[in-house]
């Protein structure tokens, strides 16, 4: 799986991609801001420290989301062997370096700033699609953390922003370098080759005894069986606790009563709105407009834009007293009196009515009885996991807790690292990610502490024994043995052959070549570094934009046992058309990767001028390294 993900990040695109999402991931975070704070730390970044409950959060939430993008779960060593624990150790680091300058330059966000973006996050709107103060506090509540901390996670969010926004907001790239890298990327080549197959080797004969002993010793890895675990595990989630909740009728009605407000959205109303100096002023303009002048047309007069008059769509609370009280009793497309205002007399045209609309509770009561009993059961669930921590704190094991507090303790007699039996079925494991990485993180006898799954429940796991990896004797797997040595032989057979014929091609021609192999030359067609075929592909198609025209070349073709050997006989730079919608937005890609070149070099400063210390033994703990002192 490691060789998968390795290899599926060698392509140019791949790279850049990849390198977005890191210097995004650096530099604006993941929004994962609930996160607690424990005393120990595994970096200082100036007069900031980084928690190590911090980083292990961030660390499994980067973990699970490769693992989905990828379709393969991923463990910790997983994560460590691709190198995913240095990303996010690094990009933490340089988020936190980034709001160490922001506060040096003064930069913070206003009260009014923080409401309107938390007013305007998806994850706390409700059915009215509006935000609902309910859902907020429950998340809140759910993820463990303060509104006050909230509140200042997400006002460094913003000063941050504004520090980025100020470096690299509207960056474009030059035309010339946008040029280049359009030719670069979209160059197009052609090729003739011809295709090597297993079956133009010479047969291979089985291997003797020794030849077959000395081979499965050599690939032992490859007919071992992996490490099995028996385990048993614990879980505390809303199914445990169903028979403790009791949400009646009478609850919801009431529940509905209390967040009204919610389901109710006022009359809005689309106005503009224009200044004067004086009463007289504003009822001459009025004058004018019920004699049939228009109201644009006067607000284009005194010099003011549509950002200037137009008061965009409001409902009463948006306007003081006096101006909502004439705004909301004028009729459609209408003008109101002259109304003095804040700034002066004001007269205001009313553009679009929206009327108000109201939410009956029949309407919303499985939504509200699916919330409340929700609610209701996090507290149950934090209850009964409290207990079950007390039991084992008491000396109790993992089952004994299970069984005095009525849970089950769900037993798996043997699984490897990808949750499958021996028999290549799938264990018995509820759909969650981290209970299959606690089960091989930790050694025979031990118990894992509750932890929190991606569902609300809590888990816990105890590893009852490990069967270790072992070779399979060789009497065992001699079948497999036998068929994979004589591939191997082929294939190496094959890839010697493909390179004498290579060479043979580069002295004399690549039709004298393919006639010695009894093969014909075909032709290649239009072919690009980013659209791989049948044929060119991984290496073969590396290889064929990285040398010049004439240059004889030889690979695996795209289904990795084939040999093609090729000669490139055209090279294509295609002119871009500035007046091409692909090209602009190949432009914008481009100065996107040059904004987040200079912000990476940005967070690179900061790092400097903080300063950064890294906590060692702390973070081998979190990573299940065993600290070296």
């Amino acid at each position: 799986m490691l060789q998968q993900l390795r290899k599926s990040t060698k392509s140019w695109f791949a790279m850049i991609i990849i390198g977005t999402l890191v210097a995004a991931f650096a530099l604006w975070g993941v929004g994962d801001i609930f996160l607690g704070r424990i005393n120990d730390t595994v970096a200082t970044v100036g007069d900031t420290q980084v928690s190590a409950i911090e980083f292990d959060r961030e660390l499994r939430t980067q973990i699970r989301l490769l693992g989905q993008q990828t379709g393969n779960p991923l463990t910790l060593e997983d994560a460590r062997a691709l190198g995913l624990d240095r990303y996010v150790l690094n990009n933490i680091i340089a988020r936190v370096a980034l709001d160490e300058a922001a506060r040096e330059l003064g930069l913070t966000a206003s009260d009014a700033q923080i409401a309107e973006r938390i007013r305007n996050t998806p994850a706390f709107i409700g059915m009215n699609g509006s935000f609902d103060r309910f859902i907020f506090q429950q998340s809140l509540i759910q993820n463990g953390i303060t509104e006050e901390d909230y509140i200042v996670a997400t006002r460094a969010d913003v000063a941050r922003g504004q520090l980025l926004n100020s470096v690299a907001d509207g960056m474009t790239a030059p035309p010339g370098l946008t040029r280049l890298f359009y030719e670069v990327i979209n160059e197009i080549r052609t090729a003739e080759y011809f295709v090597l197959t297993p079956d133009d080797t010479d047969d291979i004969s089985e291997p003797d005894e020794d030849e077959l002993a000395q081979y499965h010793t050599a690939q032992s890895a490859r007919f071992s069986a992996p490490e099995y675990r028996e385990i048993e595990y614990v879980v505390i989630g809303p199914e445990q606790v169903a028979d403790q909740v009791d949400v009646t009728e009478e609850v919801l009605r009431a529940e509905f009563e209390l967040r009204r407000e919610v389901f109710e959205q006022p009359e809005q109303r689309r106005i503009e709105q224009i200044v004067f100096t004086s009463q007289e002023e504003a009822a001459d303009t009025a004058a004018r407009i019920t004699e049939g002048a228009l109201f644009t047309d006067i607000a284009a007069e005194r010099g003011l834009t549509p950002e200037d008059y137009q008061l965009g769509t409001l409902d009463r609370s948006g306007l003081a007293p006096q101006l909502a009280q004439a705004a909301f009793s004028t009729p459609e497309t209408g003008i109101t009196e002259p109304v003095q205002g804040p700034f002066g007399w004001v007269l205001m045209r009313v553009v679009e009515i929206t009327p108000a609309t109201t939410t009956t509770f029949e309407e919303v009561r499985d939504t509200l009885f699916a919330e409340v009993t929700e609610g209701r059961a996090i507290g149950f669930i934090a209850d009964l996991a409290n207990a079950f921590e007390d039991e084992r704190g008491g000396g109790a094991f993992l089952s004994e807790a299970a069984q005095a507090l009525g849970l089950t303790a769900h037993h798996i007699g043997a699984m490897d690292s990808q949750g499958l039996a021996p028999d290549g079925s799938a264990a018995d494991l509820p759909p969650e990610p981290a209970l299959l990485e606690q089960a091989f993180s930790w050694e025979d006898g031990e118990e894992s502490s509750l932890f929190e799954g991606d569902d609300g429940s809590y888990y816990a796991v105890r590893v009852v024994s490990i069967m270790l990896s072992q070779v399979r004797p060789l009497e065992e797997v001699r079948d497999q043995v036998q068929a994979a040595w004589i591939i191997d032989r082929r294939a190496a057979s094959l890839r010697i052959r493909a390179q004498e014929l290579a060479g043979e091609a580069r002295e004399t021609s690549l039709a004298l070549a393919a006639q010695s192999a009894g093969k014909a030359v075909e032709q290649s067609g239009a072919l690009r570094r980013d659209a791989p075929n049948e044929i060119f592909a991984g290496a073969l198609l590396q290889q064929l934009f990285a040398v010049p025209v004439e240059s004889v070349i030889v690979a695996q073709a795209a289904n990795g046992m084939d040999y093609a050997v090729a000669r490139v006989v055209g090279v294509e730079h295609r002119a871009p058309d500035p007046a091409d919608p692909d090209y602009a937005g190949f432009t914008t890609t481009i100065s996107q990767q040059l904004s987040q070149d200079i912000l990476s070099t940005l967070a690179d400063a900061a790092q400097g001028q903080a300063g950064v210390t890294i906590n060692t033994v702390n973070l081998q703990t979190v990573l299940g390294v065993t600290p070296l002192f």
